[in-house]
């Protein structure tokens, strides 16, 4: 039995596809994986996977008092649990696996989602991201093992921190061609072309408002469709009712992944919308920009730096300067138009996602477990 290794991750362990590629990476290269993970009254049952997974069921559902109720739980979970390796995925994972391997004399991994303190969420809450901002000041310098999801916040955390992070970006595994689903969901939009945005958390600020405006200056023949869940959900579905729209823009329920690459290859288009309203989104790079690429559909996407130069660098989309609902609808109608166009983004795509892989960039995962560093016992 190699190196175990314990994963821990505030989110649901059913639709985070990081975690799980990270986990079947580790084990397909010799490591004893456990995935801990946190669950809500909502979250599904999860799908049979060849390494362990636990989930800590939580009181508080959200909120700044369930990140705390998360570390306290998380704590002890950790502290009992025999391990090599601690691998923290981002912040809100990462003081509950700095203290338990300082106790035990382990080795602490931390991957970093995002520039987790300028999130959104945190940019009119002064005390809270205060809170996490001295809380990372604190424990990233004191890290030996860092990696995170782009170049830009890797050299954000170099210049701040004087700290190297590897690169490990949130790419799908490389698939064989798959025959189209006859599935019902699919099934609903029989006849029409399929606009399509995803998230696990659909937010303000990432386009889904001019998304769904949009759609009043577009053709019958097209049909929104908004895939996952988030606290604006209610506000974007509103929306659709006062805009008389919902004959034009459906929503779906987070997806299991498989269902959605389903749709996500039924699409006319993808679209990643991110506007730069906080750092975290000005350098973000979404993993379904990937997803859609690998789906053989071009990108839409708004002009932040990491998003813009993967769809020009591999020209795969079209990218627009203003995120608004006529320049969205303008860069639809020069798809639907340029049919010479539309079939070389297509093309290209294919072409991409040989590079853009999950195995092409798992490099820094087997290169960090596998130090010397690290004892095997």
């Amino acid at each position: 039995m190699g190196k175990r290794v314990i994963i821990s991750v505030v989110s649901d362990l059913v639709t985070d596809q990081r975690v799980h590629k990270v986990a079947t990476t580790l084990q397909q290269n010799g490591f004893a994986v456990v995935v801990i993970g946190a669950t809500k009254k909502i979250s599904k049952p999860l799908p049979r996977r060849t390494y362990a997974s636990k989930r800590i069921r939580m009181i508080f559902q959200s909120g700044f008092i369930r990140y705390a109720e998360w570390n306290i739980r998380l704590f002890f979970k950790l502290l009992f649990t025999k391990a090599n390796i601690f691998l923290a995925n981002d912040l809100d994972t990462l003081l509950p696996n700095f203290i338990v391997s300082k106790l035990s004399g382990k080795q602490l991994v931390y991957d970093s989602h995002e520039y987790f303190t300028e999130q959104e969420e945190l940019q009119n809450r002064k005390l809270v991201k205060g809170i996490w901002n001295k809380l990372e000041s604190f424990l990233v310098p004191r890290l030996t093992y860092c990696y995170t999801v782009n170049q830009s916040i890797a050299s954000i955390y170099k210049e701040k921190y004087h700290k190297n992070f590897l690169v490990l970006r949130n790419m799908p595994v490389l698939q064989q061609e798959q025959p189209e689903s006859n599935s019902t969901a699919i099934a609903t939009f029989s006849g029409k072309k399929i606009l399509l945005t995803q998230g696990v958390g659909l937010h303000r600020n990432r386009g889904i408002e001019e998304l769904i405006k949009s759609t009043k200056l577009l053709p019958d023949t097209f049909v929104l469709v908004i895939v996952g869940g988030g606290l604006a959900l209610p506000a974007f579905k509103e929306l659709v009712s006062k805009e008389q729209l919902e004959h034009k823009v459906y929503f779906m329920e987070v997806l299991p992944p498989d269902e959605l690459r389903k749709i996500t290859r039924s699409a006319f288009c993808g679209f990643s919308m991110d506007k730069p309203t906080c750092l975290n989104y000005v350098y973000s790079l979404p993993n379904k920009l990937f997803d859609f690429i690998h789906a053989g559909i071009p990108v839409i996407g708004s002009n932040l730096v990491e998003v813009a130069r993967i769809i020009t660098q591999y020209k795969v989309g079209l990218v627009i300067d203003t995120v608004s609902p006529e320049a969205i609808a303008a860069a639809i109608m020069q798809l639907e138009h340029n049919t010479a166009l539309y079939e070389t983004l297509r093309q290209n795509t294919q072409k991409a996602k040989i590079e853009l892989c999950w195995e092409k960039d798992a490099g820094p995962i087997v290169q960090i477990f596998s130090s010397e560093d690290i004892p095997k016992n």
